[in-house]
């Protein structure tokens, strides 16, 4: 779902009779962006530029502009909020130079990690799905020591990369398209309270209520997994 389709929906909620000016047509053509880099003098400002006439009936309107502005700080804090209830996608990447500690391995895991969900192990015949681990400070996480050799993999939730008031419309937020159609509710939840309280809370309920049914439906992993396998049995 593209940003500027959020910001669209936001405003819809909060003001479900004002005279939204939106090229539908622009968000599902997807060779429009390529088209607007691709044009003689046309540069990365005028592409966002382009892309933000689709609210400029709202931005342009001082009435509707403080909504506007406000709301890529609504959407961080919504980022934020789905961090801490594990909605993003979860990732995966290869534990690599890792430094003996006895009978230990510590490794250092990547810059986006949030929240690590489990390391796996595999190896020589061998396949562990949920290795014990150790977390220590943001960026290090200790496992231990297998009886063979094999690859470390860590399961984890990222960090969202946050937006800016100068994001383009057209940034595509990388989220389950359910997860990220509810982020309106959370928008109009966050910046609608001094206008309607109520109205406010409702769709805060609403946003909060489809996602406590998301995050208990989305568990990935439930117990620790070990398997040892030979040649003979994958054949």
């Amino acid at each position: 779902m593209k940003l500027g389709e959020i910001k669209t929906e936001a405003m819809l909620l909060m003001f479900p009779d004002v005279n939204l000016t939106c090229a539908k047509e622009k968000w599902e053509d997807t060779s429009y962006e390529a088209t607007s880099y691709d044009s003689a003098g046309a540069s990365e400002s005028d592409l966002e530029n382009e892309s933000s006439e689709l609210l400029l009936a709202l931005s342009s309107d001082s009435n509707y502009l403080p909504y506007i502005n406000g709301m890529a700080g609504a959407i961080n804090r919504c980022f934020s909020y789905l961090e801490s209830h594990f909605l993003i996608p979860y990732k995966k990447a290869e534990l690599k130079d890792g430094k003996a500690m006895g009978n230990k391995i510590s490794f250092e895991l990547p810059d986006d990690v949030f929240c690590v969900g489990r390391v796996a192990f595999s190896g020589d015949g061998v396949y562990v799905g949920n290795v014990g681990f150790e977390h220590i400070g943001a960026k290090t996480v200790i496992v231990p020591r297998m009886r063979s050799d094999g690859v470390y993999t860590v399961i984890y939730t990222p960090y969202l990369e946050r937006i800016k008031r100068t994001t383009s419309d057209f940034y595509e937020i990388p989220l389950p398209e359910p997860v990220a159609s509810m982020i309106p509710y959370f928008i109009k939840g966050d910046l609608f309270v001094n206008d309607d309280a109520n109205e406010a809370m409702e769709a805060r309920s609403i946003f909060e209520n489809c996602i406590s049914v998301f995050a208990n439906c989305g568990k990935e992993y439930s117990d620790s997994v070990e398997e040892t396998y030979s040649m003979g049995s994958l054949q």
